[in-house]
């Protein structure tokens, strides 16, 4: 499942034509770029032998300079940051899992800053932008403890239906 969602994820993703990061960034990655990872997955217990199986997934977009967060000109083209962000939202919103749709129970997004450097000896050459995504899918999963129980229940009318029988 989580494989499934980072992949439908990137895909939506890759229409936006920046470079997409999934499983370690490298130390001297392009800008500007995403990275998907999963950021947490957890289980709760529901009525009749189900779990819900949450995922949590964090997309970070990352841009040159900070001044493109507050919404000018972005890279020459005619799409302002507060635009893309609502982009990135609908990219995020579905995904396609391959066998299933997945949907955002949960979407949030933050605006943060990070300082650029060449090298840990340099001075900070600026401050780039980062624009930080949170979305939760969730998914109901049939327990194998309840499993087992339905089928001891068949097993056992099965047996009564045969007695039965002259």
């Amino acid at each position: 499942m989580i494989n499934d969602i980072i992949t439908g994820a990137a895909a939506n993703l890759k229409d936006l034509g920046m470079p997409i990061y999934t499983e370690e960034m490298p130390m001297a990655f392009s800008r500007p770029c995403f990275s998907i990872r999963c950021i947490g997955v957890s289980t709760e217990p529901f009525i009749s032998g189900y779990m819900r199986e949450s995922i949590s997934l964090g997309v970070e977009l990352y841009t040159e300079r900070d001044e493109e967060l507050s919404g000018t000109e972005y890279r020459g083209r005619n799409m302002r940051l507060g635009g893309l962000e609502g982009r990135i939202h609908e990219a995020l919103r579905f995904l396609d899992g391959g066998d299933r749709l997945y949907c955002a129970r949960e979407l949030t997004s933050e605006r943060k800053s990070q300082v650029i450097s060449g090298n840990v000896s340099s001075d900070a050459e600026g401050i780039g932008g980062i624009l930080y995504f949170k979305a939760v899918y969730s998914r109901f999963v049939k327990t194998s403890a309840a499993e087992t129980e339905e089928n001891d229940v068949m097993n056992r009318l099965f047996e009564k239906f045969a007695a039965c029988e002259p």
